[in-house]
């Protein structure tokens, strides 16, 4: 099962590489399909759960890598700016999302709040930036480097936080 797994990753990087799209969204879209349309799904995730801790260290650690501090003194503003926005969208598309699907009104107001630690593919699509728009992509990943760092510091107690007052954990 995990030899699949490996497998369908690599051809679907290999995939996105021919028709020249992006592999994140790409694997992104076969998992969704996979998770969604497989009874076999959640044994498979089962075992892909229990090696993808030390993946996503290698992954959070080459991202840190490469973040050049040369360009962290022009970000100013415009980090101040993605730091503020990538909030609000959380807590709004949030909002939006639970008050769509009818959701309870703890989750509405609280769930966004939830989201701030999670990270992953921002850094993932800040990546494809460099190779999108070279000119500003090590702007672009030093910008998604450095909230991540916010995010990742602030994230869990912000979220812990936003689960105590929804009643979710003691």
């Amino acid at each position: 099962r995990l030899s699949l797994a490996v497998g369908f990753v690599f051809a679907g990087i290999g995939i996105a590489d021919v028709l020249g799209i992006s592999s994140l969204l790409l694997c992104m879209a076969l998992g969704a399909v996979f998770v969604n349309f497989s009874k076999q799904s959640l044994p498979v995730m089962k075992v892909v759960d229990a090696v993808t801790p030390p993946i996503f260290m290698l992954f959070f650690v080459a991202s840190g890598a490469a973040l050049e501090l040369s360009v962290l003194p022009t970000l100013g503003v415009v980090g101040v700016i993605y730091v503020v926005f990538r909030v609000v969208g959380k807590v709004l598309g949030a909002y939006a999302g639970a008050a769509v699907c009818k959701c309870d009104k703890k989750i509405k107001k609280y769930l966004g709040y939830a989201l701030l630690p999670q990270a992953g593919v921002a850094i993932g699509l800040s990546l494809a930036a460099t190779t999108v728009v070279p000119e500003y992509g090590q702007t672009i990943r030093a910008i998604v480097l450095c909230a991540t760092f916010i995010y990742e510091l602030l994230g869990p107690a912000v979220t812990k936080i936003a689960l105590k007052k929804a009643g979710e954990i003691q």
